[in-house]
């Protein structure tokens, strides 16, 4: 018998599947607010979701690295706005995510630096 050549070809392929769709299906997310750049413990941190007009919205806020959440305050500000507050008890990172219906619309949370100051 003869040995398999392996193929040096490749053809590029582009998913399809609905995972990586997870776009909003009006306009698109932006987030602003320095509650995603950084917070300081025990102050007000705040940001905005713009663009996410679906059912079931989720943001979790844990520390990195631990099972620890903070828990965010999500307020609704017009169709597919919201606003979230939250206030961090202690130091470290925070990991940011954001979706709806159990599915996060960012590719990785994001990491946010928690301060004493």
């Amino acid at each position: 018998s003869t040995p398999a050549t392996p193929s040096t070809t490749t053809t590029p392929t582009t998913p399809s599947t609905p995972s990586t769709q997870n776009t909003p299906s009006k306009g698109k997310l932006s987030l602003k607010g320095m509650g995603l750049k950084k917070a300081v413990v025990n102050q007000l941190a705040k940001f905005s979701i713009e663009g996410l007009d679906q059912p079931g919205l989720f943001v979790t806020l844990k520390y990195q690295g631990s099972t620890e959440e903070v828990k965010p305050k999500v307020t609704p500000g017009g169709p597919g706005v919201y606003t979230v507050e939250y206030s961090p008890p202690r130091p470290g990172y925070l990991t940011v995510d954001i979706g709806f219906s159990g599915k996060s619309v960012l590719k990785t949370p994001l990491r946010v630096p928690i301060t004493n100051t």
